[in-house]
């Protein structure tokens, strides 16, 4: 076949995904050939989606939310090395394939109602779990507006107001598998410890405790939180467990899926009013200052908390408060003391006053 310049050609496939002929993309759209493309999710440990805002002048879907990255399999690309190249010209991440999460292969097809184009797709899945800063990833200029995150528990139960926003795909009943399978990935249960502390020893403080059994450095990373997302019907079902979440967000808690997990999830890291720890982003546990072998590690829960509680207070220190609150992170003395080691979810708070 004779090619003209600047005319981007596709491979058609069958219906047993195999190549049979290339033809331009515009005539691919506008009779509705079989073909390729790739999606890739980027998901947050928290449990949200990151959706690329369409630009306003997109041949279909403009001014739309759409999946993080997409793009058509070039021919002889695979649909891995798509998703590879898709992510860096649209997002600006450089990724290893082992970093992505294969999600299975979806038959579509599908017409815009606005333009009459024909969407008829193999379209293969992919997860990434992407722990930076929304604000980091880089918007492709005049394709895109940036980017918006939503919950993955949002999107299963959009209102039809909401389902406005979005390309038809996001709330079709295909997405529904993908989104299970974006849940397991943000739901693991094995918190990590620094091999500088144990965890569940006795504590004078409270149960069992965090303790360093190495020097700590200040700033160090000595713990990462792991779990599902829960909230706070969730945690009632535990029972009298003591402090076993995390919270990330407004009734959003990271913590065991069931009490089998409650081991491998808990980090047992107590409270105190004189703390050596505090948090960094929404699950990381850093060392505020130097911490030596045989210390305790613990944290103010003035920097984790904004929830309806009162605890009376057993740390011991000399700057004991007796008793403990929920909402002890709007004090202006304890605002003060901590900045730089609240966690996101506070910080943001305090940031909006």
């Amino acid at each position: 076949m004779k090619r003209t310049p600047n005319i981007e050609f596709l491979d058609i496939v069958n219906e047993d995904d195999v190549v049979i002929d290339q033809k331009p993309r515009s005539e691919i759209h506008g009779l509705g050939l079989l073909h390729r493309e790739i999606h890739v999710w980027f998901v947050t440990p928290d449990g949200k989606i990151i959706f690329q805002h369409r630009a306003k002048d997109k041949e279909t879907y403009p001014d739309l939310l759409d999946v993080t990255v997409g793009g058509h399999v070039e021919p002889g690309m695979t649909y891995e090395e798509t998703a590879i190249k898709e992510m860096e010209e649209e997002a600006g991440i450089h990724v290893d394939p082992k970093e992505l999460f294969p999600l299975g292969k979806i038959r579509r097809r599908s017409v815009d109602t606005i333009t009459g184009k024909i969407n008829n797709v193999f379209r293969m899945q992919y997860a990434y779990i992407y722990e930076g800063e929304v604000s980091d990833l880089q918007v492709e200029k005049g394709k895109s507006l940036g980017f918006e995150v939503w919950s993955i528990d949002r999107i299963g139960s959009l209102k039809n107001d909401e389902k406005k926003r979005f390309v038809p795909f996001i709330y079709s009943k295909e997405l529904t598998a993908v989104l299970e399978e974006l849940k397991k990935l943000t739901c693991k249960q094995t918190s990590f410890v620094s091999i500088k502390v144990h965890k569940g020893l006795p504590s004078k403080i409270h149960g069992r405790g965090l303790f360093a059994v190495s020097p700590i450095s200040k700033d160090e990373v000595v713990a990462k939180k792991a779990g599902c997302i829960l909230n706070g019907l969730d945690l009632k079902a535990f029972g009298p467990t003591g402090h076993i979440e995390l919270q990330i967000a407004d009734d959003s808690y990271l913590g065991p899926k069931s009490m089998e997990d409650f081991e491998k999830n808990m980090i047992f890291i107590n409270h105190s009013c004189d703390p050596n720890v505090g948090i960094r982003g929404d699950r990381e546990f850093v060392a505020m200052r130097d911490i030596e072998i045989g210390e305790e590690l613990a944290i103010d829960y003035a920097m984790i908390d904004d929830v309806d509680s009162v605890m009376s207070c057993t740390c011991g220190s000399v700057n004991c408060r007796k008793t403990v609150t929920g909402r002890d992170w709007e004090k202006p003395e304890l605002q003060r003391k901590y900045r730089g080691y609240f966690s996101k979810y506070l910080e943001d708070k305090i940031v909006r006053g």
